[in-house]
């Protein structure tokens, strides 16, 4: 199995999802440069098919799987709202022809279910039955929060906040949802300026509940821009890594990728303007600060060479990289344990197998699998990332589509 495959693979529990920044996105622009996975575009969900990766785009009709038949054969989609009009919702129906792909699903959950997003594409010459459908769950690093809305009020010691949830429906005021925070807790800012990466009211967040929890957070990402996106905004004058910053914070030397293919970047000293525009995204709490390693996008000062007004800086993933990755090969028969065929060092070759334990706090998730294809089998591509202070035991498993 080639690594491309692998990637493509695994592609929709690869992306990352970030609360809308509400600002220019020149970290896209350094997601190309730097080999970063981008958000996925809404509503182009991947699905697996035929051994390929398929991109589909926002289908005929797409929304929120309202209900479902007792057969299973007919779902009701909750149309997105459109602004002076009441809500809608559109009839699918799907037949022995309908190709159906499921993602961000857990164990057991490659059906129609109420709650999953979904894109569905008409058979010819039908405006009710889908030719193909892809359905989204809300597992994974892609699903959308579990609750999203604007912090209210913060608790004394920080251990909980409370968020003001819109509501869906016109006109009607929306609800106040207490979220916890736990030492397991993983939160990450977005677009807030230069030390302000801290738990304030007033910041849009997005919250992604825990296991079997309706108010204890897995994770939560802090966004700090409550504006709407420049258009037309000026592409920035310099996009690159940070290698150093200067003692006083005034200046940094950055790596400027090439342009050319396969030749090495340039450093590049740049100055920070007195009272310049310093932007965060994707740092964790107290680390708004210019930092080595962090991906930098900056404008330069009118009729300046060298001085920036403006920066927007990114930190890392908020996610490690998994400890392992390769194909299934053996699921123990309890299925409590699998085995993983490892990539070999040569392209195309294997390397050795690596047994995974499976505990009760596992998450296990699918994408890209057909109908009733969510659950661990011989042939699954998949990604381990490892319990914490543990060889062998899973934390988390992305799997699906299929190795070749």
């Amino acid at each position: 199995m080639s690594a491309s495959n692998l990637k493509r693979a695994l592609a929709p529990a690869l992306a990352l999802v970030i609360v809308g920044t509400g600002t220019w996105t020149g970290h896209q622009a350094l997601a190309e440069k730097e080999g970063v996975d981008k958000p996925a575009a809404k509503g182009k969900p991947a699905a697996k098919k035929g051994g390929e990766v398929v991109k589909p785009g926002k289908g005929d009709v797409a929304g929120t799987v309202a209900a479902v038949s007792a057969d299973g054969k007919t779902i009701t989609v909750k149309l997105p709202r459109i602004k002076g009009e009441e809500e809608k919702s559109a009839p699918v129906k799907l037949v022995a022809t309908t190709a159906i792909a499921y993602q961000n699903v857990r164990a057991g959950g490659a059906k129609p279910t109420v709650g999953y997003a979904v894109a569905a594409w008409w058979a010819a010459g039908s405006n009710d039955t889908a030719k193909r459908i892809v359905f989204s769950g809300t597992e994974g690093a892609k699903a959308k929060p579990s609750l999203a809305g604007t912090v209210e009020e913060v608790a004394a010691d920080g251990k909980s906040f409370a968020l003001l949830v819109p509501s869906t429906i016109k006109n009607e005021p929306g609800t106040t949802e207490t979220i916890k925070l736990t030492a397991k807790t993983a939160i990450s800012y977005v677009a807030v300026g230069k030390g302000k990466a801290k738990l304030v009211a007033g910041l849009r967040a997005g919250v992604w509940l825990a296991k079997d929890s309706k108010d204890v957070a897995a994770r939560v990402t802090f966004n700090g821009q409550t504006g709407k996106p420049v258009k037309g905004a000026k592409a920035p004058d310099k996009v690159g890594k940070v290698l150093a910053v200067g003692a006083d914070g005034k200046g940094l030397i950055v790596l400027v990728p090439s342009k050319i293919k396969n030749q090495p970047g340039s450093k590049v000293e740049l100055k920070v303007a007195e009272g310049a525009d310093l932007l965060f995204s994707m740092v964790g709490p107290g680390e708004a600060r210019p930092a080595v390693g962090q991906q930098v996008a900056a404008w330069l000062s009118t009729g300046s060479t060298d001085t920036m007004t403006t920066l927007h800086f990114s930190g890392a993933k908020p996610e490690p990289a998994p400890a392992l990755a390769g194909t299934v090969v053996a699921v123990a028969a309890d299925g409590k344990a699998l085995t993983l065929q490892l990539k070999g060092p040569k392209r195309g070759g294997e390397g050795k197998q690596v047994e995974i334990k499976l505990g009760r706090a596992t998450q296990v998730v699918f994408s890209g699998v057909g109908p009733d294809g969510a659950r661990l089998s011989k042939g699954l591509v998949a990604q381990v990332w490892l319990a914490e202070g543990a060889k062998d035991t899973a934390a988390r498993v992305v799997a699906g589509g299929s190795a070749k």
